[in-house]
Formats: structure tokens, sequence, C-alpha cells
């Protein structure tokens, strides 16, 4: 898939603004068009660089950050240029309809359309890189949920997700981010999946902060997808024993104040020989009368989970869409779930913007990394 949207992107691109330039000036067409071709190709050859695994070669810092921005530079261009070129259709087919020609005056601006639009699209991945690998703030979330136990009212809980640590990342972040959670005092500090990309002999040190998160009824977590690309068996056990936070993967446990936490796999275990999601097993030790907290790293499961009696579910996966206006499209291949708060059925649905962010794609434009902190209330 993103094999055939590089394709396509730099097609389009070469098609629309390389070959659009006036004249015929044949080197710099040439040039442009293998500049795009590498800009649009940046994963694979990251890749082929960088060593065995897809989504986190193993190169310097730099070279990453630098690829990134091309990258998106080419993303945003590309799609502002399909808006732009679907604009243009419609007025010309407005103009037909109405029997009238396009004024002159806009056919004399479109040689500067491109230009205007690869400007834009610089200035947007600067800004969008800066809030993408900015350190995210604390967001208040408060539910009131009927029913909830009264042991369990003003339970305070920091919900992260999406660290995404790399070897991009700040390697001081998730001590900052530790930091910064313990200042909370939470009862209880729950994490969604997607805590690196890479091996643990690459990324282990800068996840061992985590080891020192603390609250009262201690620090649940469950896996992503991107644990799955990144070694499943290996993280899971360093999670457990030198991070410190208890994996629930098809599994329940019962920390206190009259709740339970159920985690389940991710669906990407189907393809790796790992565990999926599993509701059955998961489940199968949870009583009816128990108020449930469902842990997933995916929000489109929120179906299946508010006929299991879920009280609430936190998930992550989407980081909010990104860019807002694109987070239409991060919506809709989704179940509809992008970033914030949803009711489906009797279960309340938490989506994280997200902790950290996926360096292959490091942009956040309206959707700002998240520090959740929820707070249960008795309604």
């Amino acid at each position: 898939m993103i094999a055939l949207f590089a394709f396509l992107s730099a097609a389009f691109v070469i098609w629309r603004a390389v070959l659009t330039i006036p004249g015929k000036r044949p080197v710099l067409k040439s040039l442009l068009a293998v500049c795009v071709v590498l800009a649009a190709f940046k994963f694979q050859i990251l890749h082929f660089f960088g060593g065995a695994m897809y989504f986190a070669p193993e190169l310097p810092r730099s070279v990453l950050l630098v690829g990134a921005f091309i990258y998106a530079v080419h993303f945003i261009f590309f799609f502002l240029l399909l808006v732009s070129e679907c604009c243009r259709l419609l007025l010309r087919s407005a103009a037909q309809i109405l029997k009238r020609k396009v004024p002159e005056t806009l056919h004399r601006g479109a040689k500067w359309i491109n230009l205007i639009l690869i400007v834009a699209a610089v200035v947007l991945s600067g800004v969008g890189m800066g809030y993408g690998t900015a350190f995210p703030e604390v967001k208040e979330v408060t539910f009131e949920i009927p029913g909830l136990p009264r042991r369990a009212d003003d339970l305070k809980i920091v919900w992260l997700t999406d660290l995404h640590v790399d070897s991009m990342s700040d390697p001081e972040r998730i001590e900052f981010l530790v930091a910064k959670v313990n200042a909370l005092e939470p009862d209880l500090v729950l994490l969604g999946g997607d805590y690196v990309d890479g091996r643990v002999a690459a990324l282990g040190k800068k996840l061992l902060p985590l080891a020192k998160l603390k609250s009262r009824l201690g620090v649940y977590g469950v896996p992503g997808n991107h644990e799955y690309y990144s070694g499943y068996q290996e993280w899971m056990s360093f999670l457990e024993e030198q991070c410190k936070v208890k994996m629930l993967v098809n599994a329940s446990c019962s920390p206190g104040a009259g709740i339970t936490l159920v985690g389940i796999g991710d669906s990407a275990g189907k393809r790796k020989n790992a565990p999926e999601a599993n509701f059955r097993q998961a489940f199968k030790d949870v009583s009816v009368d128990d108020a449930v907290i469902l842990l997933a790293h995916r929000p489109d499961i929120v179906h299946i989970s508010s006929k299991m009696e879920v009280m609430l579910q936190l998930s992550g996966h989407t980081h909010g869409g990104m860019i807002l206006g694109f987070d239409r499209i991060v919506r809709k291949v989704n179940g509809g779930f992008v970033s914030g708060k949803y009711i489906v059925g009797n279960t309340r649905l938490y989506v994280s913007n997200g902790t950290g962010i996926w360096s292959g794609f490091p942009i956040r434009i309206g959707r700002n990394a998240e520090i959740t902190l929820i707070k249960l209330e008795r309604d």
C-alpha cells in the first residue's frame, strides 16, 4: 500500500507540477522528476540503508529528521495539488455548463499556483514537525458514568499511548514524560501500545524510565501493532520485567477501587503469528458485576466491546488524524473514531491523539499530542 501510494503520488506530482513548467527545459524537469521520486519513495530508500526493519531504520537522527521533512513536503504538496486540480476541473466544468469562458486572469495566474502550493507545503511541514515533535501537554477529560462504584468516584487515570520511541526520539523524552505523569499523582497509569519502532537491543534503554512510573493502583498496558512489527515476544518480556508494566494481552485483572481492567491483543498478531484480539479469552474471568475498563489499541473494536458490558474503552492508534481535514480520512478507516469522547451503546470510548508521534510522518497540525488525565465521576 505504501509503495502504491508512493508511485501514484509521484506520478501525479510529476504530471501536474513538473511537466507543466513553461518551456522545454529537459534537464531541469528531469532533475525535479528524480527529486519527486526520491521524496515519494523515502520509506523504501531508508529501509534499504537502515537495516531489516521497514518502519524503524537504524540511521542517524539527523538523516531521519531530514527524510521525514522531505517526505512531509511531498505528501502535503500532493494533497494540495490534488485539491487544486479538483477545483480547476470544477471551474472548467461550470464554465462549460454556463457556456462562459474561464476568466483570463485565472489562466495567467495558474502558472503561479504550483509555486504557492509548494511554498505552503514547506511551511506547513515545518510547522507540523514542530508540533509533531513537541512535548505533550496534559489534557483533562471527565467521564460521568452511571452506576460507577463509589470507590471509583473521583478516580484519576493517566492514559498514555503511541509513544513511538525510535532512533529519532530524544533520549530524555521518556524521563521527562514520567516526571510529568508522576507529578499528577494518578491512581492508575494505563498504556495503550505502540511503545516503540525498533528492537530491544537498540531502543530498550530509552524505554527504561517507564519503570519509575508511580500510581496507587499500578501500571498496566496492552500492545499496539508496532510491537508486533518490532519483535513482539522480546518487547512483552522487556516491558514486564524491565519497565514494570503489567501487560494485559487477552487478560484481565482487578487492581482495586471496584474496577476490573481488561486488555486485548492487536489484530496485527494475525500476520505475525502472535496473539491477536480475543474477547472470549480476555473476558473469561470477568464478573458481570464488575465495572470494566477495556484497554484496546485500536478504537474500532468498540462495536464489540459495547456488547460486553464495558463501562469505558481507552484507545489510541489514530494519532488524532494528525492534521485537521486529513483526520476525516483517518476517521473513515478506523470505524468512525479518530479523537476524543464517544458513546457506543452503554460504553464510553476515549481515543487519544497519542503521547508521541511516528517518525515516518511526524506531523501534527491542530491535533496536538497529549498526556490524558481521565477523571471518573459517579453520575
